[in-house]
């Protein structure tokens, strides 16, 4: 009787330290969120934590050291939806290539496009390279391809993107510079210009929803452009961001 009254006296204390342990995991992940601002892996680790702690204070059953628990394994896959849900809606806003974040000031068109050399569609503001880079993925013996890769699990939206650029004429292979043309919402890394090594131009990032990928090659004589919606291996979540 008296193990049983001790365990009542000392599960409340645990349940409630749990359930701060939790909130200052999530507070943790946010911020991290933001500095450095892209959720990496030790953001997740932070997220990692805080579902365990929201799921273990509904163990039912302890016995020693030997740690013998019980569980309600429907009632355990209820409370990891909820989380995953919780995770997903943190994931709003946060960071570089979140596609619902606030985008920095209109990005400076690419320079050809500025003095109007090339013929462009209306900048779409929810995907702005959508266009404006020639529409196609191949040219003039240039190709720009890309793979995407989930890093924080089926129902996030956070990917991997390994882009690349690439000749496709033996006699003419890619040499200097390659510049690249992300999603507004990227910041700072809107545009960058990638050193070509070995005859390829590579760029590895994290977002949070699909965009149109722009590139310049050859000193901008070659436009690429390739839409992340039609490249397969991201989240669901991914693309409906």
């Amino acid at each position: 009787m008296k193990d049983e009254n001790q365990q009542k006296d000392f599960s409340k204390p645990i349940q409630f330290g749990l359930f701060g342990v939790a909130g200052v995991s999530v507070v943790c992940a946010v911020l991290h969120g933001f500095f450095p601002v892209q959720l990496d892996k030790t953001t997740v680790m932070f997220l990692a934590v805080a579902v365990v702690a929201l799921v273990i204070h509904q163990i039912t059953e302890f016995k020693g050291f030997g740690i013998e628990v019980k569980k309600d394994v429907k009632q355990l896959k209820k409370d990891l939806r909820g989380v995953e849900s919780s995770v997903g809606d943190l994931e709003k806003g946060v960071g570089p290539g979140s596609k619902t974040a606030i985008a920095p000031t209109p990005a400076a068109l690419p320079a050809n496009e500025a003095a109007g050399t090339t013929k462009t569609r209306p900048m779409d503001a929810n995907d702005p390279n959508k266009g404006r880079f020639g529409g196609l993925p191949e040219s003039d013996g240039r190709r720009l391809t890309a793979t995407i890769e989930p890093i924080a699990g089926p129902k996030s939206s956070l990917c991997l993107v390994k882009i690349k650029v690439v000749s496709t004429d033996p006699a003419r292979p890619l040499t200097g510079k390659v510049k690249l043309y992300l999603h507004p919402t990227f910041g700072q890394w809107w545009s960058n210009e990638i050193e070509v090594k070995g005859g390829v131009a590579e760029m590895i990032i994290r977002s949070y929803g699909a965009f149109t990928i722009g590139a310049e090659a050859d000193e901008g004589k070659t436009r690429l452009e390739l839409d992340l919606m039609d490249v397969p291996g991201g989240t669901k979540r991914f693309y409906e961001e």
